[in-house]
């Protein structure tokens, strides 16, 4: 049994006995973005005096691959509306849709390089697949920083395609198209 959601795509019912099959493969050459009322995010700016501010926070996806229940993709994070930071993004989602993801920038600024090595930090987010509003959803949380500073964040990750509103004006970045963040 498949649903279909606005873009008309099949997907996976969310009570499919196979546990066995590449039910998210779907999932392949999709974007994703953080809807309005999930863009609020904690930030904390000094751990020792426990101060904090509420940030929005506009995370983008775009699962460019599926192989075997693992997700490759990048992604694209934006903090108060800041200009979009690149990531690279790998991850799962097992076949009852729970889903660890992790994210590690391509920004040279961030990278370093060990033995000849590249190397970045990684920033890793977990949660599951949801049926939201009739359309598979991400629901996910994550916290990325150091103890110094960092930011905590749970949102859904709402699909978007080039004939939807979100593609060319997302939530809390009016006229900032998904296309050109993810521009070559």
């Amino acid at each position: 049994m498949t649903a279909s959601t606005s873009t008309g795509s099949a997907q996976p019912s969310p009570y499919s006995d196979d546990v066995t099959s590449d039910r998210w493969a779907w999932l392949a050459g999709t974007y994703w973005y953080v809807p309005t009322e999930t863009l609020p995010a904690l930030q904390v700016v000094d751990i020792r005096e426990q101060r904090s501010r509420i940030i929005n926070d506009q995370t983008l996806w775009f699962i460019e691959r599926y192989e075997s229940g693992y997700l490759i993709g990048r992604a694209a994070i934006s903090l108060d509306g800041a200009e979009f930071s690149p990531l690279t993004m790998v991850g799962s989602v097992t076949p009852l849709g729970d889903v660890s993801v992790s994210f590690a920038s391509t920004d040279t600024v961030s990278l370093s390089l060990r033995d000849g090595v590249t190397t970045a930090s990684l920033s890793t987010g977990a949660g599951r697949m949801i049926q939201r509003d009739g359309a598979w959803s991400f629901l996910m949380q994550m916290t990325n920083g150091t103890g110094v500073g960092n930011v905590t964040h749970w949102s859904y990750m709402v699909q978007s395609t080039p004939s939807d509103e979100s593609w060319t004006n997302l939530p809390g970045m009016p006229g900032v198209s998904i296309g050109d963040v993810f521009a070559e």
